[in-house]
């Protein structure tokens, strides 16, 4: 087993849903983000979609390693939130495994 890609929906994002696919390997590191959806500020939370922020993702294990998005505290809260998510996921499909 290499890992997971999972479909995450965080209620919190200031702009209503934010739903995400992550990849997280089989040690529960986040391989991958990509935005699915959301409702979140052009030029703040929006920047979500931005390359550069998406890579910031790749390595972490927990959302408090991610150092969020400027001007974006409720998004960048989502995110982290999402990215426990999806390594508790991870954590409980690989005991049942």
């Amino acid at each position: 087993l290499v890992g997971y890609v999972m479909s995450i929906t965080s209620k919190n994002g200031y702009g209503g849903e934010i739903k995400v696919a992550i990849g997280v390997s089989a040690d529960g590191k986040v391989t991958g983000f990509s935005p699915l959806s959301h409702g979140e500020t052009p030029g703040f939370g929006a920047k979500m979609e931005n390359d550069d922020v998406k890579a910031m993702f790749v390595g972490i294990s927990s959302g408090a390693e991610f150092d969020g998005i400027s001007g974006a505290t409720v998004t960048s809260t989502a995110l982290r939130e999402i990215v426990d998510t999806a390594v508790w996921a991870r954590d409980v499909l690989t005991e049942v495994q």
